[in-house]
């Protein structure tokens, strides 16, 4: 009887071996195949969905292009017809990067006036903490929050000015000629808005150093550009232009048909020289800033300090030692 059932366990396992394959039954393989093409189906299913949205970003640049070769084929026999087709097009191409890269200025103004706020507020904040009374502040204190509010109220107008650009994006000119000169403008502008926003923040930062007004010229890090070299001697003062390579673009905008560069003016000619640039500047709320060098004899520092008064009447300075 033992011997019987020791047959049959043999007899079965037998049969049991013969339904593995890899090591695997023929019901869990059928499974293992089902999976495989599920995954390839899904995978070709994907592959379609991909072609078929190319062919529909496709389709209207097709559908574009074809309407701009209709309409050439039919204005080719009227060269006047063609010309003003071919201006559209390219007044067109203008907008459309005008747009682009005034959202784009745009937004870097936007963050750099967050940025300016905070500090602004970071040092209203500072100054509460500490519980000094406005009664019971020195001078300095008080001359510091008076540079504060300058500047805050600089950062309001910079935000205004910001604000009005978006209105610019919507009433571009149509004329090529106008359209260009608008775009132009505009990346100046927003140019020389960055820079004095960064300069404006570090000054905020640094609240109670430096000057009072941004740089009318200032880098995108926030260090200000120098439009003149101011050289100070016993007879006078002379000027030279720095014709920055960057600003050239800016500085044929400027009032500057007054500027005699390389002669030497008095205090009173100098200043009347550079009064339309002063101007502009305040016009814009902010002030160019010169380098300064010191070309007086060793004993006529007297002199020196006298001329240097007559500059910075109209300029931020930096005196180069060298």
């Amino acid at each position: 009887m033992a011997f019987g059932t020791d047959r049959s366990v043999e007899r079965d396992n037998a049969t049991y071996r013969k339904g593995l394959v890899l090591g695997l039954t023929l019901a869990e393989l059928g499974i293992l195949v089902i999976f495989v093409l599920l995954l390839a189906f899904g995978a070709a299913l994907l592959a379609k969905n991909r072609e078929i949205a190319g062919l529909k970003r496709a389709v209207p640049e097709e559908r574009a292009a074809s309407r701009v070769e209709r309409m050439l084929r039919e204005k080719a026999a009227d060269p006047a017809a063609a010309r003003s087709l071919a201006r559209e097009l390219v007044d067109t191409a203008v907008r459309q990067d005008a747009v682009v890269e005034a959202e784009r200025r745009l937004g870097q103004a936007s963050a750099a006036v967050s940025k300016a706020e905070q500090a602004a507020s970071e040092s209203e904040e500072t100054a509460s903490r500490s519980g000094i009374s406005v009664a019971d502040r020195t001078d300095p204190d008080r001359d510091m929050e008076r540079r504060g509010e300058d500047l805050r109220r600089r950062i309001a107008d910079i935000a205004a000015e910001r604000d009005a650009l978006k209105g610019t994006l919507a009433d571009l000119p149509s004329g090529e000629r106008a359209v260009a000169d608008r775009v132009l403008s505009t990346r100046l502008e927003n140019e020389r808005l960055k820079g004095s926003m960064a300069y404006a923040a570090r000054r905020l930062e640094a609240l109670g150093k430096g000057s009072e007004k941004p740089a009318c010229w200032a880098t995108r890090t926030g260090s200000p550009e120098y439009i003149f070299d101011v050289t100070l001697t016993s007879g006078g003062i002379v000027t030279r232009d720095r014709a920055l390579p960057n600003r050239r673009a800016e500085q044929v905008r400027l009032p500057l048909s007054n500027m005699a560069y390389g002669r030497v003016l008095q205090g009173p000619g100098f200043q009347a020289m550079t009064k339309p640039l002063f101007d502009w500047g305040e016009a814009h709320g902010c002030r160019f800033f010169v380098m300064v060098t010191d070309r007086t004899g060793a004993s006529e520092k007297r002199r020196y300090k006298t001329l240097l008064l007559w500059v910075e009447g109209h300029f931020y300075k930096y005196e180069n030692r060298a």
